[in-house]
């Protein structure tokens, strides 16, 4: 036969051991029916980050709010230098305008426009000048015969004036 361990106890429970465990079965059972139902929860696991996936956390929001501020900061670049295009535009334009108020101002002249009527257009200044009376709606006025020959020819038809001062050269005919 095999010889009995002696770290296995293969006795019997005691009598005063099987007394305490009815006991503590009752207090239990007596503890629930006062309770209600009642059961045990097992304890929350507690959720620990690593140092690991922390740090790349954190390595992750350092570079994104880096590479946000470079681009912010390239969208600033662009935008001076395109304000800075449109200012030496401006510059440029009111340059030209100035130019060019300068050109009308001398075109306008009237020493160059009297200079180029002359040498130009061969335009000489009269040596008289002679005022046409108004057309009074009392006394209509007549129709003129047109003048023949070179129009910018003037005739003694045309440059006298009738003695009333009207202007009527056909009263002129008729006498």
């Amino acid at each position: 036969m095999a010889a009995p361990n002696p770290a296995v106890d293969h006795r019997r429970p005691s009598r005063l051991a099987a007394r305490r465990a009815a006991r503590e079965e009752r207090t239990a059972q007596e503890a629930l029916d006062a309770r209600g139902a009642l059961s045990v929860v097992e304890p929350a696991r507690q959720v620990s980050i690593s140092t690991y996936t922390l740090g790349a956390i954190s390595l992750l929001i350092i570079v994104s709010a880096f590479v946000g501020t470079v681009f912010m900061r390239v969208r600033l670049a662009e935008g001076q230098r395109s304000i800075d295009s449109l200012n030496g535009q401006i510059i440029e334009a009111v340059a030209l305008e100035d130019e060019l108020l300068l050109e009308i101002a001398q075109l306008e002249s009237p020493d160059r426009i009297r200079s180029v009527a002359a040498t130009r257009l061969a335009m000489v200044a009269p040596q008289d000048v002679t005022y046409l009376a108004p057309v009074l709606p009392e006394r209509p006025a007549t129709a003129l015969v047109a003048p023949t020959g070179d129009p910018f020819t003037p005739t003694e038809q045309f440059l006298e004036l009738d003695e009333g001062g009207t202007g009527d050269v056909s009263q002129e005919e008729g006498q």
